[in-house]
């Protein structure tokens, strides 16, 4: 989605340029440049609990994944900030796209023990 948007695409790769101009170049193990589709994409590992700043840090056992999209809109006015709300919602929107395409069949469970009836309902995580 995002790379179909050459406004977004081209706006991205001066993005990637400062990225590695100004933090990966001087700080590999801190920047890591990890690229898809032209899109820097940073993943890391969250210590789990309750004082954790993170949903996937509080909530670890029900949270598989927890995605943050960063675009420069802080001080974005006019079309501008119009490219930064088409790019945050692009990107929304691929990662719904993704999620959707690797939906995971519902299990249903229903038994009985010690004379009481039990239901499950859920899904397998990969």
């Amino acid at each position: 989605r995002l790379t179909g948007d050459p406004e977004i695409a081209g706006y991205s790769a001066t993005l990637r340029d400062r990225f590695v101009a100004y933090g990966q170049r001087y700080v590999p193990e801190k920047f890591p440049l990890q690229e898809h589709k032209g899109f820097i994409s940073l993943t890391g590992n969250v210590a789990a609990g309750p004082d954790a700043r993170s949903f996937v840090g509080r909530f670890p056992h029900i949270t598989a994944a927890e995605v943050v999209t960063e675009v420069p809109d802080e001080t974005a006015q006019g079309d501008y900030l119009a490219l930064c709300a088409r790019a945050h919602l692009e990107g929304d929107l691929a990662i719904c796209d993704y999620l959707v395409g690797r939906a995971q069949p519902v299990v249903r469970r229903r038994w009985e023990e010690g004379g009481r009836t039990f239901w499950a309902v859920g899904r397998e995580r990969q």
